[in-house]
């Protein structure tokens, strides 16, 4: 897809321009004055946004789409949470890839993305929670970052439910996260 969106007020963090937007699949190609429209490439969808604001899209760094959690589950899964989040301005949303009991990281991270993959109507990462250390973690840490995963998370309450990191594994965690 092929978008110019024009005549709009770009609402930037320096302030509000009047500069036209030049999009090319999913990415900004180019902001830029006064674009005609009959100087583009043929198959350019052109937006008139005059009189609009036009503002960049929202993360949501911190979500819990269909999280099961001490006999409950959140009320929105994947794609109502999603959907909410689009219709507010949400573009880009990070939940949690939660460890669970004697299973990797990694194995809790794949199946955390089977469960997204395909039922987002926006874009996603994961923080990866980590509730306990085994021998292959650094291997398993080096492969979600190669994923795209670049935050930890651990409990430092919760140790009857299994969650909580001892003070000495703390340590190495932040030295392993360190390290990666």
């Amino acid at each position: 897809m092929s978008l110019l969106i024009k005549n709009g007020s770009l609402v930037t963090a320096e302030g509000i321009i009047e500069k036209d937007i030049l999009i090319e699949g999913e990415k900004i190609k180019e902001v830029r004055a006064g674009t005609n429209s009959v100087d583009l490439p043929a198959g350019y969808e052109v937006v008139d946004a005059g009189g609009n604001y036009i503002l960049p899209g929202i993360i949501d760094a911190h979500t819990h789409y269909y999280m099961k959690s001490r006999n409950s589950t959140t009320a929105d899964d994947f794609f109502t949470g999603s959907r909410s989040a689009a219709m507010g301005g949400v573009t880009t949303f990070i939940d949690y890839a939660d460890q669970k009991e004697d299973i990797s990281l990694v194995d809790t991270f794949q199946d955390r993305c089977k469960k997204a993959d395909g039922e987002t109507v926006i874009d996603y990462s994961l923080h990866q929670t980590v509730s306990s250390l085994y021998p292959e973690i650094k291997d398993d840490l080096k492969l979600l970052r190669e994923a795209g995963i670049n935050s930890l998370k651990m409990f430092t309450t919760y140790k009857k439910e299994g969650l909580m990191i001892e003070r000495a594994n703390r340590e190495k965690l932040f030295n392993l996260a360190r390290e990666l």
